[in-house]
């Protein structure tokens, strides 16, 4: 039996700190796979077109190669002020603080087994946008929040991420519905209610091979 990450839903908050940006937030690890390189180049179309209360935000534990490589692409697409890199955090409360700042979650990995931190995102309310990749199981009538995309283009998050952002006051009255959806499928209660049975299954084929050698 394997049992997905499940966590503590009502550790998250949904608020939003009010500020005239919208954030776009990359968190996790910056390493090829989740494919941190490609959040400079989605922001490169923002910029082009004059989209300029857009600023994209990179939180997480990073290798100075990465890290240099990632400079190096902000310093040549002159993106200083649209893209944001942070040093990792690990407390809830670092959380609180990060999640009550964005937006929007983007998860362009090109890998994932079962993302963390796109369901904190969620159980505080975010929407996300993500890869194929990130294997993330849903269904069709919440697209309204949770984007997939099916190809590897940085013009389809693009125009899944301007949909959002030009429907940004709306976001706000989803939260709640997104907190709910959060609750639902990954809520550390499942694990509560799962796990017993698993334990009971065990003892129950113990005792079949223990009768059977009897």
């Amino acid at each position: 039996t394997i049992l997905q990450n499940c966590i503590d839903v009502s550790k998250y908050k949904i608020t939003r700190k009010k500020d005239s940006i919208f954030k776009i937030l990359f968190f996790g690890r910056l390493v090829e796979k989740k494919n941190f390189l490609m959040i400079p180049d989605i922001a490169n179309i923002f910029k082009i077109n004059h989209i300029n209360d857009v600023k994209f935000l990179l939180v997480g534990p990073k290798t100075k190669r990465n890290f240099n490589k990632l400079k190096n692409k902000i310093k040549i697409l002159k993106l200083e002020n649209n893209v944001e890199v942070r040093d990792a955090i690990d407390s809830i409360e670092q959380k609180h603080s990060l999640f009550e700042e964005i937006d929007i979650f983007i998860l362009p990995s090109e890998d994932e087994a079962d993302s963390i931190a796109i369901k904190e995102c969620l159980a505080s309310g975010k929407p996300i946008v993500i890869s194929k990749e990130c294997k993330f199981k849903t269904e069709e009538k919440y697209n309204e929040f949770i984007k997939i995309i099916r190809d590897k283009s940085i013009i389809s998050y693009y125009d899944e991420l301007i949909k959002l952002y030009n429907n940004r006051e709306e976001l706000k009255f989803l939260a709640h519905k997104i907190q709910s959806y959060a609750q639902k499928n990954f809520s550390i209660n499942l694990i509560s209610k799962k796990l017993p049975n698993i334990y009971l299954s065990c003892i129950d084929h113990t005792l079949v091979l223990k009768n059977f050698d009897n």
